[in-house]
């Protein structure tokens, strides 16, 4: 459940472990539920190498993540799908947000911070929200949430995310499938494709790299296929950009390698440092170039349905063109005329009709 990330731009591999326990499927009964992400799933197993519990590692990332998002969104209220210990919604009230938080674990609620008990409650995706908490807001937090839901529920669990905030901070692990809970691990794309069916389309403008690397914001705004050709294409220049800094990165780093004597032992750790931080470099540089693959799928995706839409609206316009002209030639013509002054009659006897009626 947890794992590390690299930095976004460089490949310096950093620590950023995220909880995920909003973690209930609609037919699993309560008690189940509760045994699943009780006292034992948070010290050994959502936060694979120390326990998930009120600490400065955890205290100190959720304290970065809402500066982050007051910095960069700045919603004044907030709902934490997922909530655990609700470290991000008590973070985030120190910062002035009205935020709020729901978990399906009973033990995780019984360990938030009385400071901010009142605003974090037993809840689920799948239920309205409890009683005293607002029906819209802001933002929507939801990480590493998802992944555990049962695959036939996953629709309508991002259906409720959408419908509680025009805009939603989301994470949820590509790749982990380790985890025995992580029932519906699934590439981005599946999770933007349920969040467009939803109303809401990823948001280029925010970089979320900074909850995870896989991290992603949406939001609810109007558009038209060109101008998701243009944000897509805009994205698509950024990766390439930065994939050609790893590329130049991994160049350099190599030739250093290469440079190196080998002998004594400083020079041995050395090297092996060096050839450490280019294999490293390679997978992110590998990493970039399937994200770009991708990105320019999709890209190419829309910009055939926009084709595919001017084609449309071309050939419907043609045919409105010719069936006006058409139409005209037929009232200049004189069998138009003729066949007008003959139903003459029949159309005044209809008016009578229908006033006598």
């Amino acid at each position: 459940m947890v794992r590390p990330r690299r930095a976004a731009r460089y490949g310096t591999a950093v620590t950023a472990t995220l909880p995920g326990p909003e973690s209930e499927r609609p037919l699993d009964d309560h008690a189940s539920v509760q045994e699943r992400y009780g006292e034992e799933y948070y010290r050994h197993h959502c936060a694979r190498d120390l326990p998930y519990e009120r600490s400065e590692h955890w205290l100190e990332f959720f304290g970065r993540t809402a500066d982050e998002i007051v910095a960069s969104i700045g919603p004044r209220t907030v709902l934490d799908v997922g909530c655990a210990h609700g470290f991000l919604v008590e973070h985030l009230r120190a910062r002035g947000v009205e935020a709020y938080g729901i978990d399906v674990s009973e033990y995780a609620i019984s360990q938030v911070h009385p400071s901010v008990q009142r605003w974090c409650q037993v809840g689920s995706v799948f239920e309205p929200l409890p009683e005293g908490f607002p029906e819209h807001f802001d933002l929507v937090t939801c990480i590493e949430v998802v992944e555990h839901l049962a695959p036939e529920h996953d629709k309508d669990a991002i259906r409720r995310l959408a419908a509680w905030g025009d805009r939603v901070l989301f994470s949820s692990t590509p790749d982990d499938y380790t985890e025995p809970t992580h029932l519906n691990v699934r590439p981005q794309e599946h999770w933007t494709s349920l969040f467009a069916e939803a109303g809401q389309l990823r948001d280029f403008d925010l970089d979320a790299s900074f909850l995870t690397a896989w991290a992603v914001a949406y939001r609810r705004e109007a558009t038209t296929p060109a101008r998701l050709v243009v944000a897509y294409e805009r994205a698509l220049a950024r990766s390439l950009r930065e994939t050609a800094e790893l590329r130049t990165a991994l160049a350099e780093t190599e030739r250093r390698a290469l440079e190196l004597p080998v002998g004594d032992t400083a020079d041995h750790q050395a090297h092996r440092q060096l050839w450490l931080d280019t294999l490293a470099l390679r997978d992110e540089v590998i990493g970039a170039e399937a994200a770009n693959g991708v990105l320019r799928a999709r890209v190419l995706e829309l910009e055939a349905n926009l084709l595919d839409a001017n084609a449309w609206a071309h050939e419907a316009q043609s045919a409105f063109d010719d069936a006006q002209h058409l139409s005209e030639q037929l009232r200049s013509s004189e069998t138009w005329k003729i066949g007008s002054l003959a139903l003459a009659p029949v159309r005044v006897a209809r008016r009578f009709t229908r006033r006598r009626s």
